[in-house]
């Protein structure tokens, strides 16, 4: 719980501080450049206004900028496919315990494909979990598990279930919206959709 806290936090900060030097480093800069009377001096447009517009100016560059890094990492090329299968028991979690304590089992069954011209090797696989935290804050959770158990042959494809175990992130009866990552042998993280796990 400590640790969720510790991260649920951090993540928070991390937002808060770029969206706050977004935020407020462009009148910052116009303040510097034109002295604090910037804002009083008559102009055509009042000063505040331009400073003001500065900040917004900022907030929509540093958005824009953020959606192009993730548009870039999604355009990246990938080894591996993998679409999940279609029957009603395919992705699916339930609540338990590891030992003492409480736990999620996560599950989901893949036609995983190969489509490198090479044999490559999934050691680990990751599943992004998008959730709220106290209701309210939007929030993403990793959860890391194992890859497959046999190396990918080139142009070829296998059926496989994947698994992860995870402290509690949703309550039970709820749906859990995730997508799944598989890491190949060389480093790279191939993302599937984003996918509804039932809970059972």
């Amino acid at each position: 719980m400590l640790q969720w806290l510790k991260s649920l936090f951090a993540d928070a900060l991390k937002a808060g501080v770029l969206a706050a030097l977004a935020l407020i480093v462009p009148p910052a800069a116009v303040i510097w450049a034109t002295g604090l009377g910037f804002l009083t001096t008559s102009h055509r447009v009042a000063g505040w206004m331009i400073v003001g517009a500065a900040s917004l100016g900022g907030v929509f560059v540093f958005s824009v900028a953020l959606n192009f890094m993730q548009w870039r990492r999604a355009a990246l090329p990938r080894s591996v496919h993998l679409v999940a299968q279609g029957g009603p028991t395919s992705l699916w979690w339930h609540m338990g315990k590891q030992g003492a304590t409480p736990a999620m089992q996560i599950v989901g069954d893949f036609h995983i494909t190969n489509v490198a011209s090479s044999r490559i090797t999934i050691p680990r696989s990751v599943l992004t979990v998008a959730h709220c935290a106290l209701r309210v804050i939007p929030r993403r959770t990793r959860v890391e598990g194992s890859g497959l158990y046999r190396p990918l042959e080139a142009r070829s494809f296998v059926q496989d279930r994947l698994m992860w175990i995870s402290p509690p992130i949703a309550k039970e009866g709820r749906v859990l919206h995730a997508r799944v990552g598989l890491i190949d042998n060389l480093g790279r993280t191939n993302w599937g959709e984003w996918l509804d796990f039932r809970y059972m």
